[in-house]
């Protein structure tokens, strides 16, 4: 017992020990970020156990990453989250309450000071990319398309734009990823001619509904830049450590500001 003591003394400032749940529920794009600050968490604590709850469909991000020793996608009774854990963070509505009070700070910030550490970038293990995109750009430059967001459906760009900026840029190729299979990524009315066209251009390679988030992060590893519509997708540029454009408009009349 008196060793057992000694040595928790020895290694408690690496955590050993300890126990630290997180809690943030929302898009993936913020479990990302919620994910940077669990890594300066964790670099601070090696030893220490972290377990996350997050949304059951992001359950698979949480355990592709390795700063997190257990995902629990469903939320635990404060009796047991006190008598379990030395310390709990609760991370829903951590920049939102700022923002109320007119102090503005950003999402990985926020994030970052609730549980006491630096902002830093999520890490998450190698997924499977369903085709080798090397390959099929064959020397082109390769850029991961955001076709659409879910959550902020004005920001979406007409169907027709898309294939401008396609068209426009016939040597680089163009990889479109979506949890959905081919979606129609208008926000106003449909144009179907467009969206068929889009599909059939020979520099758009078509991943959609063949990829869950990790898998995707995955592909956006052997792009040169990400080209996105949906916050989400441009936290996977910082993961991967690309270039990208965040290509949100609000006028989905005129053209993107990316053609």
């Amino acid at each position: 017992q008196a060793n057992a003591t000694r040595l928790l003394r020895l290694h408690a400032r690496h955590g050993f020990g300890y126990a630290f749940h997180v809690h943030r529920y929302g898009a993936a794009g913020d479990l990302l970020m919620a994910l940077g600050a669990v890594r300066s968490l964790r670099e601070k604590y090696p030893c220490a156990q972290i377990d996350l709850t997050c949304n059951a469909e992001l359950q698979a991000l949480g355990e592709a990453c390795p700063d997190v020793s257990r995902v629990n996608p469903r939320p635990l009774l404060p009796a047991q989250d006190g008598n379990y854990y030395d310390a709990s963070y609760e991370l829903d509505g951590c920049y939102e309450r700022q923002a109320a009070v007119g102090h503005l700070i950003h999402p990985a910030d926020a994030f970052g000071v609730a549980l006491g550490v630096k902002a830093g970038v999520a890490r998450i293990e190698p997924g499977v990319c369903p085709v080798d995109v090397r390959a099929v750009a064959d020397g082109r430059p390769v850029i991961l398309c955001g076709l659409r967001s879910r959550s902020r459906p004005a920001s979406n760009w007409r169907e027709e734009r898309w294939v401008d900026v396609v068209k426009g840029l016939p040597d680089v190729l163009f990889v479109a990823i979506d949890t959905h299979r081919k979606p129609r990524f208008d926000a106003g009315a449909g144009n179907d001619a467009a969206w068929q066209e889009f599909w059939s251009l020979p520099n758009v390679l078509d991943l959609t509904g063949q990829t869950g988030l990790v898998d995707a992060i995955d592909v956006a590893r052997y792009c040169d830049g990400i080209l996105t519509v949906d916050t989400g997708v441009l936290h996977f540029a910082d993961v991967v450590e690309k270039r990208r454009l965040y290509a949100t408009i609000r006028n989905t009349d005129t053209y993107p500001r990316a053609a």
